[in-house]
């Protein structure tokens, strides 16, 4: 398994775990059903597609989704950018939406910072322990 393979797999997981309960279970942030997935039955949905590496483990640009709407519906993208903007704003939206469209190869975005400092200062290092366990396979 190659580096980008690894931090796939890692942000996967950590976007799964961050929006599941202590038991696992969390939802499809697209679909609008209620039913509750087991997190490792839910995937790491990505609004803008991870072929844009700027975006490609951007916290924001990621959430749950359901095999059905993030493979068989193509991301639900209607439907996740109305998510996106009740989280985040439109003018979030549309700065992602734009930055990709620009074609620009950088963006000074951050996710792992995040993880250190809910290990550091949360006293919670469940998503850092689960990236070093991946990092040594």
């Amino acid at each position: 398994m190659g580096l980008t393979q690894k931090l796939d797999a890692v942000h996967s997981i950590f976007i799964r775990l961050k929006y599941t309960d202590e038991y696992g279970f969390g939802s499809c942030v697209t679909c609008g059903h209620k039913i509750k997935y087991k997190y490792t039955n839910l995937q790491c949905g990505h609004f803008i597609d991870r072929a844009n590496t700027q975006f490609r483990w951007y916290e924001f640009n990621t959430y749950p989704q359901c095999e059905d709407c993030n493979v068989y519906k193509g991301g639900n993208l209607k439907i996740y950018r109305e998510f996106l903007v009740e989280q985040h704003s439109g003018p979030f939206v549309e700065m992602m939406e734009f930055s990709r469209q620009t074609g620009f190869e950088e963006f000074y975005l951050w996710g792992v910072e995040w993880w250190y400092w809910e290990k550091e200062t949360q006293n919670n290092p469940r998503i850092w322990n689960k990236a070093k366990e991946l990092m040594r396979q």
